[in-house]
């Protein structure tokens, strides 16, 4: 029988600034702690995201 292992997917509200200067705000996902990619909601989005997780 194979040895089987499960991932874990984790995801993070991440705060940067772009190399022009710009404050933003990101989704970062993580599996196993290893970023695989980001998501860059809307100004909105984001807004119903941290009222839903109540950040």
């Amino acid at each position: 029988m194979a040895d089987e292992q499960t991932s874990r997917l984790h995801a993070e509200i991440v705060q940067g600034i772009s190399k022009t200067g710009n404050r933003y705000e990101c989704i970062e996902v993580l599996i196993d702690g290893m970023p695989i990619g980001r998501i860059f909601p809307s100004k909105l989005e984001m807004a119903m995201i941290k009222q839903t997780l109540g950040i």
